[in-house]
């Protein structure tokens, strides 16, 4: 399961205007972004927020209309979807009195408020609607998926015949004496990541993580085969990569086989700030991950 390429770049926008001027001058927001290649979603319901919803932009100006209670809905299933969002305020500074529906301004400082309260964090202040715009845009050059890893299953790996990881939300750390297998869970999880079609990609450390099924009296060595299962999320959408190890010429090759999007990961994001652990394998998670 992938997003598509053109999700990268779309904006989901919610406006709340009820001013004839506000509208018109606002609606060409779309065509502006466009020609600087965002695409733009308007939020007009809950069911506009689909599942390709990158980041969220909410536009309040010194205006409302009745949609404005949809705000609460919105940011309820960005927290959900684990979604960024912006609140965009128009600057008391820079308002003019064309630009402010002095009839509504109650309902308005009331909104502002309350979103101050809770949500202050994600406030941006603009002072013109070219302002907001280049605003917008810089949110899109600086958007930053959220990478989360939930879990790594290992079958058959190195000296692991069933062992599954829960990953913790924020950090996990491997502790144990030498020998352990911590570096074998470190090389699968980066194997997991990246897949088998990267150029770096170091057989003969690969090689290590088959696990050996029998060793007879003279020396022979047969090879189980293996698999590395990781699932993991981008801004909430979920994937899963599954990795075979398959022994070949009696261990002295290995046949890598793999499914699921890695280049979703791999060659687009930063993902060696997701593996905290030795320095050798780091170095392999650098050398694997250098485009």
């Amino acid at each position: 399961m992938s997003k598509s390429k053109s999700s990268a770049n779309k904006a989901h926008i919610f406006r709340s205007f009820s001013m004839e001027r506000l509208i018109r001058e606002y609606d060409k927001l779309d065509q502006v972004l466009q020609q600087r290649g965002i695409e733009c979603k308007n939020i007009e319901k809950k069911e506009d927020l689909d599942d390709e919803i990158t980041i969220v932009f909410i536009i309040i100006p010194f205006d409302i209309n009745e949609n404005s209670s949809l705000i609460d809905d919105i940011i309820e299933i960005c927290g959900a979807r684990q979604k960024q969002f912006h609140i965009f305020f128009h600057s008391r500074e820079h308002a003019t009195g064309d630009t402010m529906n002095l009839e509504k301004i109650n309902a308005v400082m009331e909104l502002r408020k309350k979103l101050e309260n809770k949500f202050a964090d994600h406030i941006i202040f603009y002072e013109s609607f070219e302002h907001l715009t280049d605003l917008i845009t810089e949110g899109m050059r600086q958007y930053s998926p959220l990478i989360r890893l939930s879990s790594l299953h290992l079958t058959n790996i190195g000296h692991f015949s069933n062992l599954i990881i829960a990953m913790d939300e924020h950090v996990t750390c491997l502790e144990g004496e030498n020998g352990t297998g911590k570096t074998t869970i470190l090389r699968a999880l980066a194997l997991g990541i990246i897949g088998s079609d990267h150029s770096k990609i170091d057989r003969e450390k690969i090689k290590s993580l088959l696990s050996v099924k029998r060793l007879d009296t003279e020396g022979s060595i047969e090879f189980e085969r293996g698999k590395i299962e990781l699932d993991y999320s981008v801004d909430g959408e979920k994937f899963t990569h599954i990795i075979e190890l398959n022994p070949v010429d009696q261990g002295r090759d290995v046949e890598i086989v793999d499914t699921g999007d890695f280049q979703t990961l791999s060659g687009k994001y930063n993902l060696k700030s997701l593996v905290m652990g030795f320095p050798q394998t780091r170095g392999e998670m650098d050398s694997n991950t250098a485009s």
